[in-house]
């Protein structure tokens, strides 16, 4: 059965490399489709003299007929074998000047000028992907734009509030409150600001070698003022 196969793989500018994003080898005689997953994920450098990447970097199509040194960096006489009577086609997916995206597929050498044709007559189609995939590039960058300018806004409004919780408590430290209430209004004020459940001021009494449970919230009544842990390494607080 003739075997054809067909990868696309992605350029990254910033990055300088192209990297494999999908491998389908595709029976003809079988009619089906299957993955190759051992060939997801390999990148290349664009400086590379790969095949892929001399495609990527100078946006050029590139056909390799039968065995080519640009098609592996570890050329061995198995892979050289059976590269004899194939042609591997390079084809660059642009958008005006700029390489978006690399389809490499493949033929018989014997189908040579059928393919080189059916990739002309392909090239609306190729310029529409690169338009899909132009505005797919957009939508993330306004997506992760939005996602760290919600995430800056929120972290300002957290320092706004926590300002405000500071101030709050300076104040009313100055105004001779008893330290038992600041304590109250301390772990009130913390609990909201960092949106937790429990919070609690522990007293330590080295007489008794233990931590007193002097104000909190969150916790079962009857405990503050009463609940006590040990003071040694062997607890949290004492730790």
């Amino acid at each position: 059965a003739q075997e054809v196969e067909e990868r696309i793989k992605n350029g990254d500018e910033k990055a300088r490399q192209v990297t494999q994003v999908r491998s389908v080898f595709r029976s003809v005689s079988e009619h089906t489709l299957q993955s190759d997953p051992d060939e997801i994920g390999i990148s290349y450098s664009l400086d590379d003299k790969d095949i892929l990447a001399e495609t990527a970097r100078t946006g050029e199509f590139q056909v390799g007929i039968e065995w080519d040194d640009r098609l592996t960096k570890k050329p061995n006489q198995d892979l050289m074998s059976g590269r004899k009577g194939q042609v591997a086609y390079f084809i660059p997916v642009k958008r005006e000047d700029r390489v978006l995206a690399v389809l490499a597929t493949g033929s018989m050498i014997e189908e040579k000028e059928t393919m080189l044709h059916q990739v002309q007559v392909m090239q609306p189609l190729l310029d529409q992907i690169a338009i899909a995939l132009e505005h797919a590039r957009l939508y993330e960058e306004i997506q992760k734009e939005i996602k760290d300018r919600t995430l800056a806004e929120r972290t300002l409004q957290a320092r706004l509030c926590q300002q405000a919780v500071v101030a709050e408590l300076g104040q009313y430290a100055l105004a001779d409150s008893e330290i038992i209430d600041l304590m109250d209004l301390t772990v009130a004020r913390i609990a909201e600001t960092l949106n937790v459940e429990y919070c609690k001021v522990l007293q330590w009494l080295p007489d008794d070698d233990i931590m007193l449970l002097r104000a909190g919230v969150g916790w079962k009544e009857g405990l503050v003022g009463r609940a006590n842990v040990p003071a040694g390494q062997d607890s949290q607080a004492g730790y």
